[in-house]
């Protein structure tokens, strides 16, 4: 047994899955022959890694790493192993589960004790055959690793955690299928029954590169986006809220990529952000988990001129063909949640200059909203490419919605009752940003499925497409305390920013922010927790500081759910509050809420101020408007009538008298 140290370490621990059932079946010393097999693959592949083995017994192993990138290899290598060895001698089924977490951890006895290996052990047991769950902690401290990718699973209740964990799961960027099938056939059927039993559908989530092959119904789109791409070297999708953007491009564009869909396309290399609040900082993430060769001093280079990210190109990748995809998801978060706008103005540039570069190696997807493709029009340069280069996404045809609710299910083994995916596909085709509301609806059916069949009755349980959703998040308000329905109702104050003109949009929010909500913190915990459990809310970590982070999972909870929409009596109980927020960078002073997050109507007086304060905020912006060109310029969003009007509480400059005293 290996010696042990205090500290910050990175716990794994693999199982052997279906370990029992083949000693009965197949006896004493074939069990003996597998525990030795995996031993040995085990202590191979950890050892190779650069950690150590702590315990080893049986079908189990726990090891031991100073470093989460060393744990995550030692963990992918190890399945590998595990499923070649199985392949090449199906007799000795090695169907492990591997599990991963980073914390404290208090040598007891030559082994160790903590928090952390608690989880891990969790986690091992949650994982399938072949499969590495790890939580998100040891993703942020491993950063990318070149040749995996991060796959989150949502938030999870697990035996003996009194609350739901975050969950990633670790998967090669280039899956081998026809490895997988033959790892899948050389398993026992009882332990292999264990891989088909996901949902196939996706609830609120986008569809990611992971989830390409439970994608249906986009497949013209798909290959006329890659005929576009092959003649530009930018792309803005624009549609509605729900109507797929994120998606296509995720599930659809980037597979047929990694698949050689252009020329050279399988050796590329592909980078995915989100702008956020700062998209200079969410840029540099992007293009760090492209690969292990960082630039020096990448972030100075984005923020010195319009020519950094094409220096930064170059610098990352290698001397051949290879090019870079950079996705930029959801463009307008740019315009609703940037307060700088000379940084947002540089964004915008180092976009415009890198792919209007005869020799860029850089291609450049953007997504978009399309009730805000009027913002980019107003940075010339920019507003050229949008213009010349804009993919309009429009509605299914009724035989592509079929193929996206019925495929799945089939590929998963499952199948519709007669007549029922008729009835989904009357639902929603005729209405509009309904796809996110059918795979929310999907994804609760095939949970109420009758052994393998999805049923009416299920259907009229969940209330239909339109209702399941706001049914869900209904039902999970209705279970909480009064304290907790308190502050869920705060909470949901602070995760929206109000739409100019535009529809509302969901405003990501670091944890530290909820701290200053005046309510039980223990009841705001609870809130959190159930809406997490069922995906209704989403986490991430702020990619400059490692912050947890919370928003809403879609646009379409705000517009279903009556107690989220503006105007509504139970969404809010006051017109404004002040966000106690961390301190923005250079600045030595505190904020207020955007008027996003004070807004929110409860009453007729506070809804009157809102109407108020729109149409205030529309005149002071048409006034402003009217007095410059339409250019790049350094003048701040707030000076572009984006802050004036309103009640007192809620902007600087009072002018709604339904709010005065």
């Amino acid at each position: 047994m290996a010696a042990v140290e205090a500290g910050i370490k990175t716990f794994l621990i693999a199982d052997v899955r279906g370990y029992t059932r083949f000693t009965q079946q197949r006896g004493d010393e074939a069990a003996a022959r597998l525990a030795t097999r995996f031993a040995d693959l085990s202590r191979e592949a950890i050892e190779a890694a650069g950690g150590s083995v702590v315990e080893l017994r049986g079908d189990e192993v726990m090891a031991v790493f100073d470093s989460a990138r060393q744990a995550i290899r030692a963990a992918t290598d190890l399945q590998e192993r595990l499923v070649d060895a199985t392949v090449a001698d199906p007799s000795l089924p090695l169907a492990a589960g591997i599990g991963l977490d980073a914390g404290e951890a208090v040598p007891v006895d030559g082994g160790y004790r903590g928090g952390a290996l608690n989880l891990a052990a969790r986690l091992c047991s949650l994982a399938g055959p072949g499969e590495v769950l790890m939580s998100p902690g040891v993703a942020h401290l491993a950063r990318k690793v070149e040749g995996l990718d991060y796959v989150e699973r949502g938030a999870v209740r697990l035996k003996g955690l009194e609350k739901p964990v975050e969950v990633v799961a670790v998967r090669p960027e280039r899956e081998d299928a026809a490895r997988e099938l033959a790892f899948r056939r050389a398993l026992d059927p009882a332990v292999s029954g264990a891989l088909e039993t996901r949902n196939p559908y996706k609830g609120l989530r986008a569809f990611a590169e992971d989830d390409a092959e439970d994608f249906f119904g986009r497949e013209a789109l798909t290959e006329h986006l890659v005929e576009r791409l092959a003649k530009t070297r930018f792309l803005a999708v624009v549609g509605p809220s729900g109507s797929g953007k994120s998606s296509v491009v995720r599930a659809g564009l980037l597979p047929r990529l990694r698949a050689g869909g252009l020329p050279g396309s399988e050796r590329w290399y592909v980078a995915e952000m989100f702008p956020g609040a700062y998209p200079l900082e969410e840029l540099e993430a992007a293009l760090l988990r492209v690969g292990d060769k960082a630039p020096a001093a990448l972030l100075e280079q984005l923020e010195r001129d319009e020519t950094g990210l094409l220096r930064a190109v170059k610098q990352l990748l290698a001397d051949d063909e290879s090019e870079l995809v950079l996705v930029v998801d959801q463009l307008e978060e740019v315009f609703t949640l940037v307060e700088d706008e000379a940084r947002r103005t540089q964004f915008l540039a180092l976009l415009e200059r890198a792919v209007n570069d005869p020799h860029a190696r850089l291609r450049v997807v953007v997504t978009l909203r399309a009730d805000f493709y009027d913002r980019p029009l107003l940075y010339s340069g920019f507003a050229e490419l949008l213009r010349d280069y804009v993919e309009a996404l429009v509605p299914l045809r009724a035989e592509e919605f079929e193929r996206a609710i019925a495929a799945p299910a089939e590929r998963a083994g499952a199948k519709f009752e007669a007549g029922l995916v008729a009835e989904l596909v009357a639902d929603v085709s005729d209405e509009p940003g309904a796809l996110p509301l059918l795979q929310y609806a999907l994804t609760e059916l095939y949970e109420r499925r009758e052994g393998n069949t999805l049923t009416r009755d299920a259907y009229r349980a969940i209330g239909g497409v339109s209702g399941a959703l706001a049914g869900r998040a209904e039902e999970i308000y209705g279970g909480l305390g009064d304290q907790s329905q308190e502050a869920a109702r705060q909470l949901f104050l602070r995760l929206v920013t109000l739409g100019e003109g535009a529809e509302d949009t969901r405003r990501r929010v670091e944890r530290t922010e909820l701290a200053s909500m005046e309510v039980d913190q223990a009841a705001l915990e609870e809130a959190i927790q159930e809406f997490g459990a069922w995906r209704l809310l989403s986490f991430d970590r702020d990619p400059r500081t490692g912050t947890p982070t919370i928003e809403v999972a879609h646009e379409a909870l705000m517009r279903e759910w009556a107690r989220f929409r503006p105007g509504s009596t139970a969404v809010a109980r006051r017109c404004a509050f002040t966000v106690a927020s961390p301190r923005r960078r250079g600045s030595g002073r505190r904020r207020t809420a955007s008027r996003a997050t004070c807004c929110v109507a409860a009453t007729s007086r506070s809804s009157s101020c809102l109407q108020t304060s729109r149409r205030s905020r529309s005149r002071s912006r048409s006034a402003s408007s009217s007095r410059r060109a339409p250019r790049r310029t350094s003048s701040s969003w707030r000076a572009r009538g984006g802050r004036t009007g309103g009640c007192g509480r809620c902007s600087p400059a009072p002018s709604c008298s339904s709010c005065s005293p």
